[in-house]
Parts: C-alpha cells; sequence; structure tokens
C-alpha cells in the first residue's frame, strides 16, 4: 500500500471546488481530515476514488498548488444582482460536451429537422443517423 504524497491545500480546494462539505466525504474517506490537516497521506487508490469523487482531473492533485480555473466561456448568469462566484464541477464538465454537438447541429440546419426528431428517439438510431450525415457531409473540411 504505497501512500502519496499530496498538499493538504489541494485536497481543500478540489473538495471546496465540488461543493462539498467534508461531513459529506466522510463516509466514503474516513481519513480525509488527516489527510486535510496533513497528519497523514491517502494511499493512490483512495486519492484515485477522491479525484472521482470530487470531479477533479487525477493529475491536478499533483500539481504543488490549487490552480485558477477561469470559465471557459462568458459567464452570463445572475443571482440577486451579483455574478455567482463559483462554477460547478458538473457545469465545466458539460461544456466539452456541448462544443463538441455544434457539428451535428450544422447538420441539422442544413437537412431540415422533420427526420431528425423521428429518429433522435433511440441511441442507435441516431449513432446511424449521424453515421449517415458524416457520409454525406465531409465534416473534417469544414472549419
Amino acid at each position: 500500500m504505497t501512500r502519496v504524497s499530496i498538499s493538504p491545500d489541494l485536497l481543500r480546494w478540489a473538495r471546496e471546488r465540488a461543493g462539498l462539505p467534508g461531513a459529506d466525504l466522510v463516509g466514503r474517506f474516513p481519513k480525509l481530515a488527516a489527510w486535510e490537516r496533513g497528519e497523514l497521506s491517502p494511499t493512490f487508490d483512495q486519492l484515485e476514488a477522491f479525484a472521482k469523487a470530487t470531479h477533479v482531473p487525477f493529475g491536478f492533485l499533483f500539481l504543488p498548488e490549487p490552480p485558477d480555473l477561469p470559465m471557459p466561456i462568458p459567464d452570463f448568469r445572475i443571482l440577486s444582482h451579483r455574478q455567482p462566484g463559483v462554477v460547478s464541477p458538473d457545469l465545466l464538465d458539460t461544456m466539452p460536451a456541448e462544443r463538441r454537438g455544434v457539428p451535428w447541429l450544422r447538420a441539422v440546419r442544413r437537412v431540415g429537422t422533420a427526420d431528425l426528431r423521428q429518429r433522435c428517439g433511440r441511441r442507435h438510431d441516431t449513432f446511424a443517423m449521424l453515421k449517415s450525415l458524416h457520409v454525406r457531409y465531409d465534416f473534417a473540411k469544414e472549419s
């Protein structure tokens, strides 16, 4: 069982970034408080599970200090006439998937939506339809 020396600041940053109080993670990681105080180091497997639970890329936990991650797109959400201070990890995880959908949306606009609405109900039909669109339109040549 190999222990990994990790900065306690990074563990706190990951937990706080995920918006999880320490009490929520104690069930899965009983020694979390000791890790955050620097009294004990997690094992490699525990650290991997912690990264997954907090939605943090595993490699980030090996940085010398917590990174400053800017919002990848403009944030126009307003709560009580204030900009929100923290972006949820779920939102950050969703953005790349949404960007991958842009070529699909271009294809929908070209061929019309009537046929697509009928076929998007089931996953395998959607993949077959996307494959036929990819053959019909050369997406690699688009910028």
